[in-house]
């Protein structure tokens, strides 16, 4: 093949692979424009929001496997589950309401443990203890409720340790050890009581990520 073929076909070959380029950086731009445009939906109305897939240009999900949105995805469908169970005033607790309530904590266990990011890591395990912590949930028999803020205490310290940055973290941490005072469990500070202080949940939506 002389040169010019050579040229000839090289610049053939360049077209489809820049409109593929073209595609796959508007494809980035709208995975990163949607995701934005939906937290700042969530923030809005955390029970009311869903979190979806940014529409793609290519097919495979190129987009979404070069900016690890899977992760990111997973964790907003965490927030999302977590905004809907999070505790709140009795009268609004339903059959369907305890089954969602399990599915995350399970979902936000596999999150603490798995996500590639140690930020929200963190945060999954603040909000394990956060929906652990419900008032309207807690148990009568004095050795579960006992079991059940050691346990909370417990994920906001690993929380903590995650990330030491986490405020959150650290502001359940104390409110749940003062729980922990007020039922005397072993280990704990003898001080304040169940109803000091108000748990903070998933922090700011967009953040940690």
């Amino acid at each position: 093949m002389t040169r010019a073929r050579l040229l000839r076909a090289a610049a053939a070959l360049a077209i489809p692979v820049a409109a593929v380029l073209v595609a796959l950086a508007l494809d980035v731009l709208a995975w990163e424009r949607s995701l934005e445009a939906q937290d700042v939906g969530f923030y809005a109305l955390p029970v009311q929001s869903a979190f979806t897939p940014p529409a793609s240009r290519l097919p495979g999900d190129l987009a979404e496997r070069l900016l690890d949105g899977a992760d990111d995805l997973a964790f907003r469908s965490a927030l999302q589950r977590f905004a809907r169970v999070r505790p709140r005033s009795a009268g609004a607790y339903s059959d369907l309401r305890q089954q969602l309530r399990t599915e995350t904590q399970l979902q936000l266990s596999t999150l603490s443990l798995t996500d590639p990011d140690r930020a929200r890591r963190s945060r999954a395990a603040n909000m394990i203890g956060v929906v652990a912590l419900d008032p309207n949930e807690a148990p009568s028999d004095a050795a579960q409720l006992a079991s059940l803020i050691a346990g909370a205490v417990g994920t906001f310290r690993n929380a903590v340790e995650i990330d030491p940055s986490n405020a959150d973290a650290k502001h359940n941490l104390e409110l749940a050890l003062r729980i922990a005072g007020f039922a005397n469990l072993p280990g704990s500070e003898p001080s304040g009581s169940p109803q000091s202080g108000e748990l903070a949940g998933a922090g700011a939506p967009g953040t940690g990520y």
